[in-house]
């Protein structure tokens, strides 16, 4: 005679200390070695034990291998019907899945997510002391996720754009905080940032890329996007043309950062800033921000600012600290140049017509309404125009000189140090 227990469990119970086991790649055997060590049991039970636990592990395994095609999709996770889960089981299961180890995803940063690199993941996985199945699982939800962004970024007729972290928190059911590192390391892959290009980019960890990513979408990405503005590139092309064309401006502005400076530090360390040639600085910084709208040039930024900014700062020599306090002077002077400020009394007065006109205009409209006659198309297109006065230009070319310096010196912040220690 045999005897059969059955046990049904609804919703499916999962233990997830051998989800993290499976998870990290390890295979069943590896997995009931892992459990028995942490077992305290008297040795006589310890053949039930294990019995026990083989069949457990089996069982867990067996199901998570056939759960896996979901993740790819969570969201089907609420309609299949094969694996019912409670939503707190769902969101933990998702979160396990799609987490990464820093020290895989360094190796993988701007880099070219193809097949070729995914049959190379076993140097990564011998580097980095991760296990290869975890290393492929991490490379597949990268490019993945990456694919999703790029559709996400795509402009869709007739529907608002949102944040993509937001929109990928909501399609793959991520935790905002998931979302948001994923928004960063697509943006770098998106861009195929040069990364180990210079010994000192290799050296930097993956949490220095990751939160110079973080605040480049913060200051620089227009909503719904991971791209530089495109208003925030011209603007800084407005101001390359203004100071190239303009020497005196140029000079006087390098003035008044000088002065700045010393207002800001002691005399010998002002002197020590000084030995950094602030036209040249200025002009290297205009480049790189240009840059920003070509991809070819955009794939070096990290780059440009090891060599064009970091080793100039390093041979002076300047501290971190140091650094900062030049950049700082350098955004503040900018909207005391003459030149600069200039743009504001020709909007004003700019402004000021445009308003003239509209009062114009608007009596126009009055007295055509009084007298029933048909509005003029000209008159009505001009009104339209007029409605929305432009914000003065000197505002927004000094809003665009703060962004893009902001992003410049938290990426310096956190790269010069190893710039500083490399060879």
């Amino acid at each position: 005679q045999y005897r059969m227990i059955t046990v049904v469990s609804h919703p499916h119970l999962v233990d997830f200390s051998i989800f993290r086991l499976w998870n990290d790649g390890a295979d069943e055997v590896q997995a009931l070695n892992d459990r028995l060590r942490h077992e305290n049991q008297p040795e006589w039970e310890s053949a039930r034990i294990e019995a026990a636990l083989r069949c457990e592990i089996s069982d867990q395994y067996r199901l998570f291998t056939n759960m896996e095609r979901f993740f790819d999709e969570p969201q089907l996770f609420s309609t299949q019907p094969l694996f019912p889960l409670d939503p707190q089981t769902e969101a933990t299961l998702i979160e396990a899945y799609y987490e990464f180890n820093e020290d895989v995803f360094r190796e993988l940063l701007g880099k070219k997510l193809t097949a070729r690199l995914r049959r190379d993941l076993e140097g990564i996985s011998t580097k980095t002391r991760v296990s290869l199945r975890s290393c492929q699982r991490q490379f597949d939800n990268l490019s993945r996720i990456c694919r999703i962004v790029e559709e996400l970024t795509a402009p869709v007729p007739g529907q608002d754009p949102c944040s993509i972290a937001v929109a990928l928190k909501a399609r793959m059911h991520f935790s905002a905080e998931l979302a948001n590192k994923y928004t960063q390391v697509a943006l770098i892959c998106d861009h195929r940032y040069e990364t180990f290009k210079r010994k000192s980019l290799a050296q930097a960890p993956f949490g220095a890329y990751s939160e110079c990513a973080r605040e480049m979408i913060r200051m620089w990405s227009s909503y719904g996007s991971i791209d530089p503005d495109e208003a925030l590139v011209e603007k800084l092309h407005e101001i390359k043309t203004l100071l190239h064309s303009d020497r005196e401006a140029l000079d006087v502005f390098c003035v008044l950062s000088t002065e700045k400076i010393r207002g800001l530090v002691d005399v010998p360390t002002a002197t020590k800033i000084a030995k950094v040639k602030l036209p040249s600085l200025v002009k290297t910084l205009l480049s790189i921000g240009v840059a920003l709208s070509q991809p070819k040039d955009h794939r070096d930024f990290f780059v440009e600012i090891a060599d064009r900014l970091g080793d100039p700062f390093r041979r002076a020599p300047l501290a971190p600290s140091e650094v900062l306090i030049l950049l700082d002077a350098v955004t503040i002077a900018f909207q005391a140049v003459p030149a600069v400020q200039r743009c504001t009394e020709r909007e004003q007065a700019a402004l000021q017509e445009r308003i003239r006109q509209q009062a114009a205009l608007a009596a126009i409209q009055q007295t055509q309404l009084q007298c029933a006659a048909p509005i003029s198309p000209l008159a009505d297109s001009a009104l339209a125009v007029l409605k929305t006065p432009k914000p003065p230009r000197f505002i927004s070319m000094v809003s665009a000189w703060l962004k893009y310096l902001s992003v410049m010196k938290h990426c310096l912040s956190l790269l010069y140090p190893f710039i500083l220690s490399s060879p």
